[in-house]
């Protein structure tokens, strides 16, 4: 099966899954080939496998092979991959040397980013989650667009979280244990992360899941 002209770049299966459901909720999935490095390269998985692989994705949107590109990668932290800042900085340079146009700084921006190019290219569309502005991972995204019927049974699972006896995971995937605990409860314990948006846990409708939205349709439609 030929890749679609309009591709979205992601980290791995987990991201591959969810952000197609978000695709979906957006009316737009059968226009848009999710994959991670693995589905257009000899790269595997992960943020740096991704950034790598990209100056070749956009010479795709050059020679006509692609119609839509963006890129979908966690901030993650300072200490162990990057963070917000870096992960930013590693991504302007990539984009500016693909002849984009970005500002030297971010503008703080819950709604993405879609950047010109210079020669006329089609636009280039970005999100770092969780915010376009912090660091962070998918989880914070997941956690800040819960519905509120939900916030008392996440708000459990995270009393349970700090009230480990024993924490075998790290800090920094604090967050992660957080949603996985409040996922395990649902109807379908053991459900992957897109369960909570085929499972209409996420509100759509207002705040950042919305901006989401909206920017994959900027982006796409």
């Amino acid at each position: 099966m030929a890749l679609q002209e309009k591709k979205l770049l992601v980290e791995g299966e987990t991201d591959r899954n969810f952000f197609k459901a978000c695709l979906r909720q957006a009316g737009i999935v059968e226009q848009v080939w999710v994959g991670p490095p693995i589905d257009f390269s000899d790269k595997k998985y992960g943020k740096g496998n991704a950034l790598h692989i990209l100056p070749n994705l956009i010479e795709g949107l050059a020679d006509g092979s692609s119609k839509r590109l963006a890129i979908i990668v966690d901030a993650d932290f300072p200490e162990t991959d990057l963070g917000f800042t870096k992960t930013w900085l590693k991504i302007a340079k990539i984009l500016r040397d693909s002849g984009y146009s970005l500002p030297d700084n971010p503008q703080k921006s819950s709604a993405g980013f879609l950047f010109p190019h210079t020669d006329g290219l089609p636009d280039f569309g970005l999100w770092i989650m969780p915010n376009n502005s912090t660091d962070g991972l998918l989880e914070d995204f997941i956690k800040a667009s819960i519905i509120n019927a939900e916030k008392p049974l996440l708000s459990h699972a995270i009393k349970i979280v700090e009230k480990l006896p024993t924490r075998k995971f790290k800090e920094i995937h604090l967050r992660k244990a957080e949603i996985a605990t409040w996922m395990a409860w649902q109807t379908m314990p053991g459900q992957s992360l897109d369960g909570a948006v085929v499972g209409k846990l996420l509100d759509f409708q207002t705040g950042q899941a919305k901006h989401f939205l909206d920017w994959l349709k900027k982006v796409y439609a």
